[in-house]
This record gives C-alpha cells, sequence and structure tokens, in this order.
C-alpha cells in the first residue's frame, strides 16, 4: 500500500460524536488498543485529513477533521505500548455517509474499513479519500 493520505477514524458516538468533537474544539485521540491501529497511528502526521466515522446502529462517515499533532505516548496506556494524536474538527458533512453507500465504490474496495471491522484507524490513499469526497458531492449537492 502506498504511503497514507488520510484517515478515517472510528468512534462509538455513545463515547466521544462528532458533536463532541466540535464543541472541544480539538481533542486527544487515544485509547487505541488495537497493534495495528497503533502502527497506523504512528505514521499520522500534523495537517492529513481525517474523517470521523460513527460506528454502531448506522455506521456513517460524519465529518472531516485535521490531525493536529504527530503520534505521542498515550497519557492513559500504563504499558506505554499505544499512541495518542491531537485532532481538530474541520467541517460537517452535508449528509452522512453510510457503509452501505461506501461499499459500493470500486475505488474503495480493499480498504481495512471492510475487511477489519473492529479497526478503528483506517488509512486512505490520496486516491480513495478523493473517492469518498465524490461521494458525498455527488449525492449531497
Amino acid at each position: 500500500m502506498e504511503a497514507p493520505f488520510a484517515w478515517i477514524l472510528k468512534t462509538e458516538p455513545k463515547s466521544f460524536s462528532w458533536s463532541d468533537l466540535l464543541e472541544a474544539g480539538v481533542t486527544i485521540w487515544d485509547g487505541v488498543r488495537n497493534y495495528q491501529a497503533r502502527n497506523y497511528m504512528a505514521l499520522m502526521a500534523p495537517g492529513q485529513p481525517a474523517l470521523i466515522y460513527h460506528s454502531g446502529k448506522e455506521p456513517c462517515i460524519v465529518g472531516m477533521a485535521r490531525v493536529n499533532s504527530g503520534p505521542f505516548a498515550d497519557p492513559g496506556d500504563a504499558t506505554g505500548k499505544f499512541l495518542a494524536i491531537e485532532i481538530v474538527p474541520d467541517h460537517t458533512l452535508t449528509k452522512p455517509i453510510g457503509l452501505s453507500l461506501l461499499r459500493q465504490r470500486p475505488g474503495l474496495v480493499g480498504i481495512p474499513l471492510f475487511s477489519q471491522g473492529r479497526l478503528s484507524v483506517v488509512p486512505l490513499t490520496d486516491a480513495q479519500y478523493q473517492d469518498i469526497l465524490s461521494i458525498n458531492t455527488e449525492t449531497h449537492g
């Protein structure tokens, strides 16, 4: 896979929602305890786009954020093995982009969002990211 251009960050809206991020203005994205997700987080760089994805009953991308820091030790991890980043909200999507719509896109075949459902940090190439943005434009004006 080519170097990630953007990210999908998954969150359970009952725990931390897009609205929570908008209200906070900036937050530490922490608590990730999956080694593959940690490895992806190690690749994150300030300024990279991050799509916020609500998991749960109606899985969908709801907003766009930006990585605001490089990775650092997760302050809640006593083992020192896991990482955190800081993110800031960019803007809310006109209408959420559901998982079923994402699955229909040939350009998105093979992204870990589909094959590793429990993975909370998903890398995207520039082409994949642009494809997702085009869904929002095509279906929501």
